[in-house]
């Protein structure tokens, strides 16, 4: 299953955090700089055409680690990050509740300026995240943040969403988005 880390820190030795995400996704290595954001994603690819991350499509930009069952039946897509994309652009943070399969997901929303990262209900793919220093980190991946320099990092619980508005820095997580 694929690795990723997203960041901000300008402390990120791109090969040194590859070397710990790879095993997690050998069919290719994609890395991107948006809006000083860091997108580092290994593939393992598993469903549909072979779709290297992150995929942007407009303001959005999503990176994730897992599988989508129903991707198909959310519409015609060649990949399944493809309907996750559509699914947030048509029901906001309640998109997830629209996704069965296990997940770790980062969607990165240039126009509301915010980071919304979420797990799957049983929180199969793990998904780790950090703010300190006015820096952020998202990763599946502990070790990945810890490259990064960060120290004070917390795994997502099963079930669970989190934003992070990046005008003003504030982290809410909240539990229980399907019950």
């Amino acid at each position: 299953m694929c690795g990723f880390l997203v960041t901000d820190s300008d402390l990120v030795d791109e090969h040194g955090v590859c070397s710990y995400l790879e095993h997690r996704g050998p069919d290719h290595t994609e890395t991107k700089n948006i809006n000083e954001i860091n997108f580092i994603h290994t593939l393992l690819s598993l469903t549909g055409d072979f779709t290297p991350q992150p995929v942007s499509d407009e303001h959005i930009t999503v990176v994730f680690n897992g599988e989508i069952y129903n991707y198909k039946e959310l519409g015609d897509y060649s990949s399944d990050v493809f309907a996750i994309i559509d699914c947030y652009k048509k029901y906001g943070y309640d998109f997830v509740k629209h996704l069965d399969g296990e997940f770790a997901i980062v969607i990165y929303d240039a126009e509301l300026k915010k980071i919304f990262f979420t797990t799957d209900v049983f929180g199969t793919k793990p998904l780790f995240y950090s703010q300190e220093n006015e820096k952020f980190g998202f990763s599946s991946y502990k070790i990945a943040l810890e490259e990064a320099n960060f120290n004070t990092i917390s795994k997502l619980h099963a079930n669970s969403f989190g934003v992070l508005d990046l005008q003003n820095g504030k982290l809410e997580i909240s539990s229980d988005y399907f019950k």
